[in-house]
Protein backbone atom coordinates (compact mmCIF):
# COMPACT_ATOMS: atom_id res chain seq x y z
CA UNK A 1 0.00 0.00 0.00
CA UNK A 2 0.84 3.51 -0.85
CA UNK A 3 -0.58 6.58 -0.22
CA UNK A 4 -0.21 8.21 -3.65
CA UNK A 5 -1.98 4.90 -5.03
CA UNK A 6 -5.42 6.90 -4.73
CA UNK A 7 -3.73 9.02 -7.48
CA UNK A 8 -2.50 6.82 -9.91
CA UNK A 9 -6.05 5.20 -9.76
CA UNK A 10 -8.19 8.75 -10.41
CA UNK A 11 -5.05 9.17 -13.33
CA UNK A 12 -5.82 5.64 -14.76
CA UNK A 13 -9.65 5.75 -14.59
CA UNK A 14 -10.27 9.79 -15.38
CA UNK A 15 -6.94 11.23 -16.53
CA UNK A 16 -8.78 14.64 -18.08
CA UNK A 17 -10.12 14.97 -14.68
CA UNK A 18 -9.16 18.45 -13.29
CA UNK A 19 -6.26 17.60 -10.36
CA UNK A 20 -5.69 21.53 -9.51
CA UNK A 21 -6.75 24.32 -10.73
CA UNK A 22 -5.87 28.40 -10.59
CA UNK A 23 -5.34 31.39 -12.11
CA UNK A 24 -1.90 29.59 -13.90
CA UNK A 25 -3.95 27.16 -15.32
CA UNK A 26 -5.10 23.72 -14.45
CA UNK A 27 -3.82 20.05 -13.96
CA UNK A 28 -5.39 16.80 -14.84
CA UNK A 29 -5.16 13.52 -12.88
CA UNK A 30 -3.19 12.41 -15.02
CA UNK A 31 -0.91 14.45 -15.68
CA UNK A 32 -0.08 15.14 -12.07
CA UNK A 33 0.57 11.43 -11.86
CA UNK A 34 2.98 11.41 -14.35
CA UNK A 35 4.87 14.56 -12.66
CA UNK A 36 5.17 12.44 -9.56
CA UNK A 37 6.45 9.98 -11.03
CA UNK A 38 9.33 12.11 -12.98
CA UNK A 39 9.84 13.82 -9.97
CA UNK A 40 10.40 10.26 -7.98
CA UNK A 41 12.85 9.49 -10.29
CA UNK A 42 15.06 12.60 -10.25
CA UNK A 43 15.04 11.94 -6.64
CA UNK A 44 15.85 8.26 -7.20
CA UNK A 45 18.81 9.63 -9.45
CA UNK A 46 20.41 12.19 -7.07
CA UNK A 47 20.54 9.56 -3.90
CA UNK A 48 16.83 9.63 -2.48
CA UNK A 49 16.54 6.21 -1.07
CA UNK A 50 13.78 4.25 0.80
CA UNK A 51 13.60 5.46 4.39
CA UNK A 52 15.91 8.50 3.56
CA UNK A 53 14.63 11.73 5.29
CA UNK A 54 14.27 14.76 3.19
CA UNK A 55 13.62 18.08 4.36
CA UNK A 56 10.55 20.69 1.83
CA UNK A 57 11.33 23.84 1.78
CA UNK A 58 9.16 25.30 -1.07
CA UNK A 59 7.64 28.58 -1.82
CA UNK A 60 5.14 27.23 -4.68
CA UNK A 61 2.53 24.82 -3.15
CA UNK A 62 2.81 23.17 -6.54
CA UNK A 63 5.94 22.25 -6.42
CA UNK A 64 5.90 21.20 -2.78
CA UNK A 65 2.79 18.92 -3.41
CA UNK A 66 4.58 17.46 -6.86
CA UNK A 67 8.08 16.60 -4.32
CA UNK A 68 5.42 15.16 -1.88
CA UNK A 69 3.86 13.04 -3.59
CA UNK A 70 7.33 11.90 -5.08
CA UNK A 71 8.87 11.09 -2.23
CA UNK A 72 6.22 8.94 -0.57
CA UNK A 73 5.81 7.13 -4.23
CA UNK A 74 9.44 5.84 -3.91
CA UNK A 75 9.79 5.06 -0.46
CA UNK A 76 11.22 8.49 1.02
CA UNK A 77 10.50 10.26 4.26
CA UNK A 78 9.21 13.61 4.31
CA UNK A 79 9.33 16.50 6.94
CA UNK A 80 8.69 20.58 6.31
CA UNK A 81 10.80 22.79 6.53
CA UNK A 82 8.42 26.26 6.02
CA UNK A 83 10.41 28.46 3.92
CA UNK A 84 8.88 31.22 6.89
CA UNK A 85 10.30 29.40 9.50
CA UNK A 86 13.47 30.95 11.16
CA UNK A 87 16.95 29.39 9.85
CA UNK A 88 17.70 28.27 13.69
CA UNK A 89 14.49 26.62 13.56
CA UNK A 90 14.49 24.73 10.74
CA UNK A 91 17.81 23.20 11.40
CA UNK A 92 16.54 22.21 14.78
CA UNK A 93 13.61 20.32 13.14
CA UNK A 94 16.34 18.82 10.57
CA UNK A 95 18.45 17.67 13.33
CA UNK A 96 15.39 15.86 15.51
CA UNK A 97 14.22 14.46 12.41
CA UNK A 98 17.18 13.10 10.89
CA UNK A 99 17.00 14.89 7.86
CA UNK A 100 19.88 14.14 5.36
CA UNK A 101 19.02 16.58 2.62
CA UNK A 102 16.86 19.38 1.63
CA UNK A 103 14.51 19.67 -1.50
CA UNK A 104 13.26 23.61 -2.26
CA UNK A 105 12.70 25.83 -4.82
CA UNK A 106 14.36 28.72 -3.93
CA UNK A 107 18.48 29.75 -2.96
CA UNK A 108 16.90 30.52 1.03
CA UNK A 109 15.72 27.41 1.80
CA UNK A 110 19.04 25.71 1.62
CA UNK A 111 20.64 25.07 4.83
CA UNK A 112 24.30 24.74 5.82
CA UNK A 113 25.57 21.40 6.42
CA UNK A 114 22.77 19.49 4.24
CA UNK A 115 22.70 18.85 0.32
CA UNK A 116 20.68 20.87 -1.34
CA UNK A 117 18.44 19.31 -3.97
CA UNK A 118 16.85 21.90 -6.36
CA UNK A 119 14.14 21.01 -8.86
CA UNK A 120 15.27 21.34 -11.99
CA UNK A 121 12.50 23.72 -14.62
CA UNK A 122 11.06 20.57 -16.19
CA UNK A 123 9.73 18.51 -14.00
CA UNK A 124 6.41 20.06 -13.92
CA UNK A 125 5.78 19.50 -17.64
CA UNK A 126 3.21 17.67 -18.13
CA UNK A 127 3.96 16.58 -22.06
CA UNK A 128 7.80 15.38 -20.87
CA UNK A 129 7.79 11.10 -21.22
CA UNK A 130 6.76 9.74 -18.49
CA UNK A 131 9.17 8.17 -16.26
CA UNK A 132 9.27 4.02 -14.87
CA UNK A 133 7.17 3.31 -12.08
CA UNK A 134 8.87 3.46 -8.98
CA UNK A 135 6.44 2.79 -6.49
CA UNK A 136 7.77 1.43 -2.54
CA UNK A 137 4.79 -1.12 -1.77
CA UNK A 138 5.10 -1.48 2.26
CA UNK A 139 2.29 0.40 4.16
CA UNK A 140 3.91 -0.34 7.43
CA UNK A 141 6.66 2.00 6.47
CA UNK A 142 6.82 5.99 7.38
CA UNK A 143 6.16 8.57 4.64
CA UNK A 144 6.15 11.76 6.75
CA UNK A 145 7.76 12.93 9.42
CA UNK A 146 4.61 15.12 11.17
CA UNK A 147 5.43 17.82 13.53
CA UNK A 148 2.72 19.66 15.91
CA UNK A 149 1.59 22.58 15.54
CA UNK A 150 1.46 23.83 19.77
CA UNK A 151 1.99 26.21 21.70
CA UNK A 152 4.82 25.92 23.66
CA UNK A 153 7.51 26.14 20.87
CA UNK A 154 8.83 22.72 21.18
CA UNK A 155 8.13 20.30 18.61
CA UNK A 156 6.19 16.87 18.52
CA UNK A 157 7.91 14.77 16.07
CA UNK A 158 6.61 11.21 15.10
CA UNK A 159 6.36 9.02 12.05
CA UNK A 160 3.44 8.75 9.81
CA UNK A 161 3.22 5.08 7.89
CA UNK A 162 1.13 4.97 4.83
CA UNK A 163 -1.25 2.63 6.96
CA UNK A 164 -1.48 4.91 9.31
CA UNK A 165 -2.98 7.70 6.81
CA UNK A 166 -5.32 4.94 5.17
CA UNK A 167 -6.56 4.60 8.66
CA UNK A 168 -7.10 8.02 9.30
CA UNK A 169 -8.78 8.92 6.28
CA UNK A 170 -11.01 5.58 6.73
CA UNK A 171 -12.68 7.38 9.66
CA UNK A 172 -14.01 9.88 7.45
CA UNK A 173 -17.75 9.73 6.09
CA UNK A 174 -20.83 10.81 5.08
CA UNK A 175 -20.87 14.36 3.59
CA UNK A 176 -17.75 15.63 5.39
CA UNK A 177 -15.98 13.65 3.20
CA UNK A 178 -14.72 15.03 -0.05
CA UNK A 179 -15.98 14.30 -2.73
CA UNK A 180 -15.37 13.53 -6.93
CA UNK A 181 -17.29 16.91 -7.60
CA UNK A 182 -15.83 18.57 -4.86
CA UNK A 183 -13.82 21.90 -5.73
CA UNK A 184 -11.51 22.00 -2.50
CA UNK A 185 -9.29 25.09 -0.60
CA UNK A 186 -7.89 25.27 2.42
CA UNK A 187 -5.59 28.88 3.39
CA UNK A 188 -3.34 26.34 5.19
CA UNK A 189 -0.19 26.03 3.80
CA UNK A 190 1.02 22.43 2.39
CA UNK A 191 3.68 22.70 5.59
CA UNK A 192 1.27 21.67 7.95
CA UNK A 193 0.24 17.89 8.21
CA UNK A 194 -3.60 18.22 8.47
CA UNK A 195 -3.63 20.97 5.17
CA UNK A 196 -1.32 17.80 3.34
CA UNK A 197 -3.65 14.97 4.71
CA UNK A 198 -6.98 16.88 3.58
CA UNK A 199 -5.55 17.57 0.38
CA UNK A 200 -4.33 13.80 -0.19
CA UNK A 201 -7.67 12.94 0.58
CA UNK A 202 -9.02 15.01 -2.01
CA UNK A 203 -7.05 13.94 -4.87
CA UNK A 204 -7.58 10.22 -3.22
CA UNK A 205 -11.30 10.82 -4.43
CA UNK A 206 -10.63 12.67 -7.49
CA UNK A 207 -11.58 16.03 -6.29
CA UNK A 208 -10.38 19.33 -7.61
CA UNK A 209 -7.55 21.24 -5.31
CA UNK A 210 -6.91 25.38 -5.28
CA UNK A 211 -3.91 25.54 -4.24
CA UNK A 212 -3.26 29.04 -4.36
CA UNK A 213 -3.58 30.83 -1.20
CA UNK A 214 -2.01 34.53 -1.67
CA UNK A 215 -3.28 37.67 -1.82
CA UNK A 216 -5.74 40.16 -0.22
CA UNK A 217 -9.05 38.33 1.25
CA UNK A 218 -11.33 40.49 -1.65
CA UNK A 219 -8.81 38.74 -3.67
CA UNK A 220 -8.85 34.94 -2.07
CA UNK A 221 -12.58 35.50 -2.11
CA UNK A 222 -12.92 36.14 -6.09
CA UNK A 223 -10.47 33.32 -6.47
CA UNK A 224 -12.85 31.20 -4.79
CA UNK A 225 -16.12 32.15 -6.61
CA UNK A 226 -14.09 31.81 -10.34
CA UNK A 227 -12.42 28.18 -9.08
CA UNK A 228 -16.20 27.36 -7.91
CA UNK A 229 -14.96 25.94 -4.43
CA UNK A 230 -17.30 23.43 -2.62
CA UNK A 231 -15.22 22.74 0.35
CA UNK A 232 -13.21 25.18 2.56
CA UNK A 233 -10.59 23.52 5.47
CA UNK A 234 -10.14 26.40 7.35
CA UNK A 235 -9.02 27.39 11.14
CA UNK A 236 -11.29 29.43 12.64
CA UNK A 237 -8.85 32.50 12.75
CA UNK A 238 -9.23 32.65 8.95
CA UNK A 239 -13.45 32.26 8.73
CA UNK A 240 -13.07 35.71 11.48
CA UNK A 241 -10.88 37.52 8.81
CA UNK A 242 -12.81 36.62 6.09
CA UNK A 243 -16.11 37.54 7.68
CA UNK A 244 -14.95 41.06 8.26
CA UNK A 245 -14.85 41.86 3.93
CA UNK A 246 -18.38 40.66 4.36
CA UNK A 247 -21.15 42.87 3.54
CA UNK A 248 -25.00 42.22 3.37
CA UNK A 249 -27.56 40.16 5.10
CA UNK A 250 -26.65 36.85 2.71
CA UNK A 251 -24.16 34.23 3.03
CA UNK A 252 -21.22 35.21 0.89
CA UNK A 253 -20.12 31.65 -0.32
CA UNK A 254 -23.59 30.43 -1.32
CA UNK A 255 -22.14 27.43 -3.29
CA UNK A 256 -20.28 25.63 -0.39
CA UNK A 257 -21.33 22.19 0.38
CA UNK A 258 -19.00 22.03 3.33
CA UNK A 259 -17.28 24.57 5.01
CA UNK A 260 -14.80 23.22 7.84
CA UNK A 261 -13.53 24.74 10.56
CA UNK A 262 -10.89 22.92 12.49
CA UNK A 263 -6.85 23.37 13.75
CA UNK A 264 -8.40 25.39 16.85
CA UNK A 265 -11.62 25.32 18.86
CA UNK A 266 -14.62 27.76 17.75
CA UNK A 267 -16.63 29.72 19.90
CA UNK A 268 -20.40 29.88 19.58
CA UNK A 269 -20.65 33.59 18.75
CA UNK A 270 -18.36 33.15 15.85
CA UNK A 271 -20.38 30.01 14.44
CA UNK A 272 -23.15 32.15 14.29
CA UNK A 273 -21.79 35.06 12.34
CA UNK A 274 -19.83 32.23 9.66
CA UNK A 275 -23.78 30.87 9.10
CA UNK A 276 -25.30 34.43 8.64
CA UNK A 277 -22.48 35.57 6.87
CA UNK A 278 -20.04 32.65 4.98
CA UNK A 279 -22.14 29.55 4.65
CA UNK A 280 -25.22 27.48 6.37
CA UNK A 281 -22.95 24.50 5.79
CA UNK A 282 -20.46 24.99 8.52
CA UNK A 283 -19.21 21.63 10.22
CA UNK A 284 -17.20 21.61 13.37
CA UNK A 285 -14.12 19.75 13.67
CA UNK A 286 -11.83 18.36 16.40
CA UNK A 287 -9.02 16.81 15.75
CA UNK A 288 -4.41 16.55 16.38
CA UNK A 289 -1.69 16.22 14.30
CA UNK A 290 -1.10 13.18 16.87
CA UNK A 291 -4.51 11.17 16.13
CA UNK A 292 -5.82 12.72 13.06
CA UNK A 293 -9.59 13.41 12.48
CA UNK A 294 -10.70 12.76 16.12
CA UNK A 295 -14.52 14.55 16.13
CA UNK A 296 -16.52 15.97 13.79
CA UNK A 297 -20.64 17.98 14.08
CA UNK A 298 -22.47 18.34 11.29
CA UNK A 299 -24.30 21.12 10.39
CA UNK A 300 -27.49 19.68 11.96
CA UNK A 301 -25.27 19.15 15.62
CA UNK A 302 -23.84 22.55 15.15
CA UNK A 303 -27.39 23.63 15.59
CA UNK A 304 -28.82 21.85 17.94
CA UNK A 305 -25.88 22.12 20.08
CA UNK A 306 -24.02 25.07 20.67
CA UNK A 307 -19.97 24.74 21.22
CA UNK A 308 -20.03 20.80 20.59
CA UNK A 309 -17.09 19.84 18.64
CA UNK A 310 -18.58 16.89 17.77
CA UNK A 311 -18.73 13.23 18.09
CA UNK A 312 -16.22 10.76 18.00
CA UNK A 313 -15.53 9.21 14.53
CA UNK A 314 -15.86 5.36 14.31
CA UNK A 315 -12.81 3.50 14.87
CA UNK A 316 -11.37 5.07 17.74
CA UNK A 317 -11.50 4.11 21.23
CA UNK A 318 -12.69 7.12 23.87
CA UNK A 319 -12.49 8.27 27.29
CA UNK A 320 -13.24 10.81 29.17
CA UNK A 321 -11.46 10.39 32.76
CA UNK A 322 -10.22 12.44 35.70
CA UNK A 323 -6.34 12.74 37.30
CA UNK A 324 -5.92 9.41 38.43
CA UNK A 325 -7.59 7.94 34.79
CA UNK A 326 -10.99 6.52 35.88
CA UNK A 327 -13.76 7.27 33.55
CA UNK A 328 -15.90 10.23 34.47
CA UNK A 329 -19.91 10.81 34.04
CA UNK A 330 -21.49 12.42 31.13
CA UNK A 331 -21.44 16.09 31.48
CA UNK A 332 -18.25 16.29 33.70
CA UNK A 333 -14.97 17.83 31.99
CA UNK A 334 -11.83 15.72 31.90
CA UNK A 335 -9.32 14.84 30.22
CA UNK A 336 -9.62 13.03 26.60
CA UNK A 337 -7.54 9.82 26.00
CA UNK A 338 -7.79 7.77 22.80
CA UNK A 339 -6.75 4.68 20.87
CA UNK A 340 -6.93 3.19 17.65
CA UNK A 341 -5.45 3.05 13.76
CA UNK A 342 -3.97 5.66 12.93
CA UNK A 343 -3.21 7.27 15.82
CA UNK A 344 0.62 8.05 17.50
CA UNK A 345 2.38 4.98 19.15
CA UNK A 346 5.64 6.82 20.07
CA UNK A 347 7.47 10.10 19.00
CA UNK A 348 11.14 10.16 18.03
CA UNK A 349 12.02 12.19 21.27
CA UNK A 350 10.75 9.39 24.23
CA UNK A 351 10.44 12.08 26.55
CA UNK A 352 7.05 13.07 25.21
CA UNK A 353 6.59 9.14 25.51
CA UNK A 354 5.92 9.28 29.24
CA UNK A 355 3.87 12.71 29.18
CA UNK A 356 1.15 11.95 26.16
CA UNK A 357 1.03 7.93 25.99
CA UNK A 358 0.18 5.63 28.61
CA UNK A 359 -1.07 1.94 28.71
CA UNK A 360 -2.04 1.94 25.17
CA UNK A 361 -3.94 4.96 25.11
CA UNK A 362 -3.20 8.53 23.64
CA UNK A 363 -3.37 11.71 26.17
CA UNK A 364 -3.75 14.62 23.85
CA UNK A 365 -3.63 16.92 26.73
CA UNK A 366 -7.42 18.50 25.94
CA UNK A 367 -10.53 19.10 29.00
CA UNK A 368 -13.27 17.71 26.89
CA UNK A 369 -16.89 16.83 28.37
CA UNK A 370 -19.34 14.29 26.84
CA UNK A 371 -22.77 14.06 27.04
CA UNK A 372 -25.23 11.41 27.12
CA UNK A 373 -25.10 11.88 23.57
CA UNK A 374 -21.50 11.27 22.91
CA UNK A 375 -21.28 14.68 21.43
CA UNK A 376 -17.99 16.74 23.21
CA UNK A 377 -17.44 20.25 24.29
CA UNK A 378 -13.92 21.53 24.43
CA UNK A 379 -13.13 23.14 27.50
CA UNK A 380 -9.14 24.14 26.98
CA UNK A 381 -5.97 22.20 27.41
CA UNK A 382 -4.87 20.69 30.57
CA UNK A 383 -2.01 22.75 30.78
CA UNK A 384 -4.15 26.04 30.61
CA UNK A 385 -6.61 25.21 33.31
CA UNK A 386 -6.14 28.00 36.39
CA UNK A 387 -6.20 27.13 39.89
CA UNK A 388 -7.10 29.78 41.66
CA UNK A 389 -7.25 28.71 45.06
CA UNK A 390 -8.77 25.33 44.68
CA UNK A 391 -11.20 26.72 41.91
CA UNK A 392 -10.69 24.72 38.60
CA UNK A 393 -11.29 27.63 36.09
CA UNK A 394 -11.05 27.32 32.30
CA UNK A 395 -9.89 29.67 29.38
CA UNK A 396 -12.81 28.62 27.56
CA UNK A 397 -15.36 30.15 30.32
CA UNK A 398 -13.93 33.46 30.23
CA UNK A 399 -13.67 33.84 26.67
CA UNK A 400 -17.37 32.60 25.85
CA UNK A 401 -18.25 35.64 28.21
CA UNK A 402 -16.11 38.54 26.72
CA UNK A 403 -17.42 37.53 23.04
CA UNK A 404 -20.23 37.74 23.83
CA UNK A 405 -19.89 41.37 24.61
CA UNK A 406 -20.69 43.54 21.47
CA UNK A 407 -17.04 45.52 21.75
CA UNK A 408 -15.59 42.17 22.23
CA UNK A 409 -13.80 40.62 18.80
CA UNK A 410 -11.34 38.54 20.40
CA UNK A 411 -10.65 37.29 23.56
CA UNK A 412 -7.71 34.61 25.36
CA UNK A 413 -7.96 34.15 29.03
CA UNK A 414 -4.92 33.06 30.59
CA UNK A 415 -3.17 32.91 34.54
CA UNK A 416 -1.01 35.11 35.97
CA UNK A 417 0.93 32.68 38.47
CA UNK A 418 1.75 34.91 41.54
CA UNK A 419 2.45 31.90 44.01
CA UNK A 420 3.53 28.65 42.98
CA UNK A 421 -0.26 26.61 43.36
CA UNK A 422 -2.77 30.18 42.68
CA UNK A 423 -3.54 30.83 39.27
CA UNK A 424 -4.91 34.24 39.17
CA UNK A 425 -7.07 34.72 35.93
CA UNK A 426 -6.38 37.28 33.20
CA UNK A 427 -7.54 38.07 29.94
CA UNK A 428 -6.54 39.96 26.66
CA UNK A 429 -8.72 41.40 24.41
CA UNK A 430 -8.81 42.60 20.95
CA UNK A 431 -11.54 45.43 20.00
CA UNK A 432 -14.39 46.26 17.60
CA UNK A 433 -15.06 49.27 19.23
CA UNK A 434 -13.25 51.36 22.32
CA UNK A 435 -14.48 49.70 25.90
CA UNK A 436 -12.50 50.07 29.48
CA UNK A 437 -10.63 47.28 30.54
CA UNK A 438 -12.99 47.64 33.65
CA UNK A 439 -15.76 47.56 32.26
CA UNK A 440 -15.06 44.02 30.57
CA UNK A 441 -14.01 43.22 34.26
CA UNK A 442 -17.26 44.03 35.75
CA UNK A 443 -19.13 42.76 32.54
CA UNK A 444 -17.31 39.20 33.49
CA UNK A 445 -18.14 39.56 37.06
CA UNK A 446 -21.28 39.73 36.55
CA UNK A 447 -21.69 36.53 35.08
CA UNK A 448 -18.78 34.28 36.63
CA UNK A 449 -18.32 35.97 39.82
CA UNK A 450 -14.76 34.88 41.42
CA UNK A 451 -13.96 32.92 38.23
CA UNK A 452 -13.83 36.50 36.59
CA UNK A 453 -11.00 38.07 35.11
CA UNK A 454 -9.05 40.12 37.63
CA UNK A 455 -7.58 42.35 34.87
CA UNK A 456 -8.56 42.54 30.76
CA UNK A 457 -5.62 43.98 28.92
CA UNK A 458 -6.32 45.64 25.54
CA UNK A 459 -4.31 44.35 22.53
CA UNK A 460 -3.92 45.32 18.84
CA UNK A 461 -3.72 41.60 18.02
CA UNK A 462 -3.33 38.72 19.97
CA UNK A 463 -0.16 36.47 19.50
CA UNK A 464 -1.08 33.35 17.51
CA UNK A 465 1.35 30.62 16.08
CA UNK A 466 1.27 29.93 11.72
CA UNK A 467 -2.60 28.23 12.07
CA UNK A 468 -4.40 30.65 14.51
CA UNK A 469 -3.94 29.19 17.67
CA UNK A 470 -3.54 31.92 20.67
CA UNK A 471 -0.28 31.42 22.21
CA UNK A 472 -0.85 31.86 26.16
CA UNK A 473 2.58 31.64 27.37
CA UNK A 474 3.91 34.20 25.22
CA UNK A 475 0.51 36.45 25.80
CA UNK A 476 1.38 35.66 30.07
CA UNK A 477 5.29 36.58 29.42
CA UNK A 478 4.55 39.95 27.82
CA UNK A 479 2.08 41.64 29.97
CA UNK A 480 3.65 40.17 33.62
CA UNK A 481 6.80 42.00 31.83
Amino acid sequence: MNITDGLSRQAALRPWAIAVLGTAGVVHYGALDRMAARASGWLRRRGVVPGQVVGLTFHEPLNHLVAALALARCGAVQVALAPGDPVAMRRRVADLAGVSAVAGDGEGGALADWPFLRPESGWLDADAPAEPALRHEDGASPWLVSQSSGTTGTPKLFHLSHDDTAARERRESGASLVRADDVFFSPVALDFSAAKLHMLTCLNHGGALVLERHGSLHEIAARLDACRVSYIYAPPTWAAAMLQICAGDKPRFPRLRVLRLGAGASDEALRQAVLRGLSPNLFASYGTNDAGGIAVADPAAVASCPGTIGTILEGLRWEVVDGEDRPLPAGTPGRLRLSGPGVVTGYLDPQLDARHLKDGWFYPGDMVSADAAGRLTFHGRVDDMMNFDGIKIFPAEIEQVLLAHPAVAEAAAFPLRVMTSRDVPMAAVVLRRPVDGEELVGFCRERLGVRSPRRVFVLDALPRNAVGKVLRRELSARLRA
